[in-house]
């Protein structure tokens, strides 16, 4: 039997990231906090690379202070970097998660975000 391999990958990155296990850092908005992991988060945004990776205060800290951000922003954040897949994405959440996309650098966020934006007007064009 073939097993998808992008598919394992993505199913042990999600369980990680619904499990909690082994995080090494928080993502904090002013009403929650939201367990991540640094090695993650570095290979998927290079803003957080830079955080984790140099003389910054994220490096050595267990928390990353988002707080221009809502929750549901950072949940749609973290399940994007774990996933690769945006759920029941509505606009408003689309305009939020480009900005934070733009923000720490995740071009393939930004990508899908422009395509649902693109699909968005389209459909609107056809009514």
């Amino acid at each position: 039997m073939h097993l998808n391999s992008t598919r394992i990958l993505k199913e042990n990155l999600e369980s990680l990231y619904k499990e909690n296990l082994l995080c090494d850092t928080n993502l904090k908005t002013k009403t929650g906090s939201f367990p991540a992991h640094k090695s993650i988060h570095s290979a998927r945004s290079t803003v957080f690379k830079e955080m984790f990776t140099h003389n910054m205060k994220e490096k050595n800290t267990e928390y990353v202070y988002m707080e221009d951000l809502n929750d549901d922003t950072v949940q749609r954040l973290l399940q994007f970097i774990y996933t690769a897949t945006l759920l029941d994405l509505q606009w408003d959440s689309a305009c939020n998660l480009y900005a934070a996309a733009d923000k720490y650098e995740i071009p393939s966020l930004k990508s899908e975000c422009s395509s649902f934006f693109k699909d968005c007007s389209s459909h609107y064009k056809s009514l």
